[in-house]
């Protein structure tokens, strides 16, 4: 690999839209090998006021020079720790907080309400004095959706630095781009509430499907994606060669617009870690509403009307208590069917969608069940079931009797010094299929079934970087930093994350991945990055995840169960 400079300079990029200043550095492998540009914080869409639908910017040049060579403010968010317990790490660990404590910062360094909707450009470019020129080969674009429950994080966040992918994909000579995004988060992003929507309805300047607030956040990334396709080829990009990619509920976002036609964008291809839109359960409108009212009961506002002239700090950080509201819900407007029905329905799938990666980490409930052991607690069996399934038929009696003994699940046995207690076990096995597990089982063989079968390819990351505790399983989040290529990677964890990023990357070119096997209706593999580093494959039919048929058609039948419930769902349901 070749040096790098150090000390990015600031360069002049002139684009249609505009004259912009970015940062650029040089990738010195040889003389005249292009470098990094990074134009950062361009806007993608307008927010006049709060709970407002994004507004389209004006397709006319702005006004003088563009400063991109800062990242652009978040969303603001919540500053508690995600899942409600300290020292739980994302991603794994990183630096130090004020304390001394090991953390990795998912918040970006400035918030901003109005000015949040924002993204982040890594492109190859030469330099001539102080003038940049983008590649004329109009270069595949990967475009990085972040997770965070939907409740906190940035594009700008140092863990998702765009800067190391694009610099391996220029040593491989196939420069890719890289593009970050913000969107809205928590009470800003997803609060549903009738007067508001009524006072959107007759909203001509929007179209009538995002006359809502409900959904705001999935309509940010739309419109992200939307921005791209007309912008991006002034960056080196090709509008029609765009792979979007995301982790956990950043997934999701992206699954949401593959799923449900008012969210759809016209882009080929999709790269879906850990998660699916199943991985956080859709809210009902009701329950929605209700949140609503206990905020504004709480806050003392009269109605949700009054909530707009709250301070955003105030009303950020008050509305936590109802935080596992804030999600995508069925409000009628954005959302109007169930888009988990993807599952069985192919025709839900987005036509545009022609490629697939589908990737899940070894364990990914144990995260969660972190935070409940160090907090003391253990889970009540008969509670869970009770929340993931409907009171319908046998189908609570059936799970009861499934997940009854850990000894049925060796696969989440894989740190046995964890002491972790039967039923916690049980629950954590029964948390991992029916969130994450089964979803991929059974949107897999949605997508290969339809009548225009997309490709497909299903990985299982099973490797622990050296940032993760040394009794922890291969957990939620774990694949991040090897997909970026994060400069905190030792040696081998680079050489190791480079095999793995290197097969995103040739997926986002429009190539298949080498040595990956695709995943098809009869041949349901998955491609295995193990604990040594080294790639096998196995198949779904085996067991992967302590997953059965059996298991596979249970869950299935509870989904059929959930969607006969229709907008009511069930009073315990999981939140």
């Amino acid at each position: 690999m070749g040096s790098v400079s150090t000390t990015p300079d600031v360069v002049r990029l002139e684009t249609p839209l505009g004259a912009l200043d970015a940062r650029w550095e040089s990738v010195e492998m040889t003389d005249d090998s292009p470098g990094i540009l990074k134009c950062l914080g361009i806007q993608y869409a307008d927010i006049p006021y709060r709970w407002s639908p994004p507004r389209k910017l004006a397709a006319v040049p702005w006004d003088g020079i563009r400063d991109c060579t800062q990242f652009g403010p978040g969303c603001p968010q919540i500053g508690a720790a995600l899942f409600g317990v300290e020292g739980v790490p994302m991603f794994g660990q990183l630096g130090r907080d004020a304390a001394g404590n090991a953390t990795m910062a998912i918040r970006p360094d400035r918030e901003d309400e109005f000015a949040c909707l924002n993204l982040n450009i890594y492109t190859s470019a030469t330099v001539d004095g102080t003038t940049a020129t983008v590649s004329d080969k109009k270069l595949p674009v990967l475009v990085w959706v972040h997770g965070g429950s939907y409740q906190v994080g940035a594009g700008s966040v140092d863990a998702y630095d765009g800067t190391p992918l694009v610099r391996r994909s220029l040593e491989n000579n196939a420069p890719v781009i890289v593009v970050t995004i913000n969107y809205r988060l928590g009470v800003l992003g997803f609060f549903h509430s009738k007067e508001l929507a009524a006072s959107e309805a007759y909203n001509s300047d929007i179209p009538p499907e995002f006359r809502s607030t409900a959904n705001l956040a999935l309509v940010d990334c739309k419109y992200a994606f939307n921005w791209l396709r007309d912008n991006i080829e002034h960056f080196g990009g090709d509008p029609e060669n765009i792979t979007a990619i995301g982790e956990s509920a950043g997934a999701g976002a992206i699954h949401h617009l593959m799923t449900v036609p008012q969210l759809y964008v016209d882009i080929p291809r999709i790269i879906l870690s850990s998660s699916t839109c199943m991985s956080i359960q859709l809210l009902r409108a009701e329950e929605a509403q209700q949140a609503c009212d206990a905020i504004c009961d709480k806050l003392g506002a009269k109605t949700a009307e009054d909530l707009r002239n709250f301070p955003v700090d105030q009303l950020v950080e008050n509305t936590w208590f109802a935080s596992t509201t804030f999600r995508p819900t069925w409000d009628d407007i954005t959302i109007t069917s169930d888009p988990r029905e993807a599952a069985f329905n192919t025709t839900r799938w987005n036509p545009s969608l022609q490629a697939m990666i589908l990737g899940t980490c070894q364990n990914e409930p144990w995260i969660r069940e972190a935070a409940i052991l160090s907090s003391g607690k253990s889970h009540d069996i008969k509670k869970v079931v009770q929340t993931r399934i409907p009171p319908h038929s046998n189908l609570r009696e059936r799970a009861a009797q499934l997940y009854s003994k850990s000894t049925a699940f060796p696969w989440h046995a894989t740190c046995p010094n964890l002491a972790v207690p039967e039923r916690n076990h049980c629950s954590m096995s029964l948390e991992g299929h029916c969130r994450y597990y089964t979803p991929a089982a059974l949107f897999s063989r949605s997508l290969v079934t339809r009548a225009a079968p997309a490709k497909l390819y299903r990985y299982v990351f099973g490797y622990a970087t050296n940032h993760w505790p040394a009794d922890w399983p291969v957990t939620h989040t774990a694949d991040i930093l090897p997909i970026f290529l994060h400069s905190s990677l030792t040696e081998k964890d680079r050489r190791i994350s480079e095999t793995f990023a290197d097969r995103l990357l040739e997926f986002t070119a429009g190539l298949a991945p080498t040595n990956w096997t695709p995943y098809t209706a009869e041949n349901a593999q998955l491609n295995v990055l193990g604990k040594d580093g080294g790639w096998t494959v196995d198949s779904e039919k085996k067991g992967a995840f302590d997953l059965t048929d059996d298991l596979i058609q249970f869950w299935g039948d509870v989904l059929k169960a959930i969607f006969a419930t229709g907008r009511t769902g069930w009073a315990e349901m999981a939140r």
